[in-house]
């Protein structure tokens, strides 16, 4: 996420240099979701991922979010700006728990 922040004041400059408004060009990112009672094993679960589909590792840090149930936040804004920024989450394996968990975690349960 830290790499996605710092990259989009950059793209917004270079928008504005080619005279497009930045302010309404749609930007979007793409974050990795696990969430389980044991945050090792939240971790191993995104870090199996990225090493087995992607042959990317650091992107367990890099693109995932792995917390307990009660310590899961969504990915943060900051230094993004006031345009629109998408995150889709992409949840691993055991998608019906994960969902029921991330309920919990937005109050939705």
């Amino acid at each position: 996420m830290a790499a996605f922040t710092r990259s989009v004041p950059l793209l917004r400059e270079a928008l504005e240099k080619a005279g497009r408004d930045p302010a309404g060009f749609p930007i979007s990112k793409r974050v990795f979701l696990s969430v389980d009672e044991r945050p090792e094993a939240a971790r191993a679960e995104l870090h199996r991922w990225f090493t087995a589909v992607y042959r990317n590792p650091e992107g367990t840090d890099a693109s995932g979010i792995h917390a307990r149930r009660k310590g899961a936040r969504t990915p943060g804004r900051a230094g993004c700006g006031p345009a629109p920024i998408t995150c889709f989450s992409t949840r691993l394996p055991a998608i019906t728990e994960q969902l029921e968990m991330l309920a919990s975690v937005v109050g939705l349960s």
